[in-house]
């Protein structure tokens, strides 16, 4: 539940938060072949110069200054600070984990986007170490009722990270929490 103006700043981060990516040189965005250290460096930098862009903009609250320069930290890894993802507010989390579902979907030069449901899939699957159970969870029930077929996203064989950190494979879907299924514990 969130106030009509965090709403509004959510938009706000949600269309700012990648506006480093205006000044990455287009030839390295359309690369098909795997990057330089060097190549991967200007990208990588993308996050540091929106936020120099935006950090001394008065209208622009700090919350979406924030999500401009974390919104690429993980729980393992990430740039351009190394900052845990536990230690970033919740907003910066949900924009975090909104780019990498956009970023899943969306096609690049290397390769063709993924639906919906195995960007799902892939999100889940990255529990416990690029996001935590309690963000997939609140993601997957927000979005998910969007879509037309996100029950389907955890299929028998699946592999999973329960949130105890243990690694599970998907026995049968849990028709009832689709987030939730059978698991056995290897």
């Amino acid at each position: 539940n969130h106030s009509e103006n965090e709403v509004i700043a959510y938009g706000l981060a949600g269309c700012l938060y990648d506006i480093g990516m205006l000044f990455v040189d287009e030839s390295l965005l359309s690369k098909k072949e795997p990057l330089t250290p060097g190549e991967r460096l200007k990208i990588i930098s993308h996050p540091q110069i929106g936020y120099n862009l935006v950090k001394n903009l008065y209208f622009i609250g700090d919350n979406i200054k924030r999500a401009v320069l974390f919104h690429h930290e993980r729980l393992k890894e990430g740039y351009p600070t190394q900052l845990p993802i536990t230690e970033m507010p919740d907003d910066v989390k949900v924009i975090a984990l909104a780019d990498t579902f956009d970023s899943l979907c969306l096609d690049r030069p290397y390769r063709k986007g993924f639906d919906s449901i195995s960007a799902f899939r892939r999100i889940i699957n990255s529990i416990g170490m690029q996001f935590s159970y309690k963000m997939v969870y609140e993601f997957i029930s927000k979005v998910g009722k969007f879509l037309t077929d996100y029950r389907n996203c955890l299929n028998e064989g699946d592999w999973v990270v329960t949130n105890y950190k243990e690694i599970a494979r998907v026995q049968e879907p849990n028709d009832s929490n689709y987030i939730l299924p059978i698991i056995s514990v290897h």
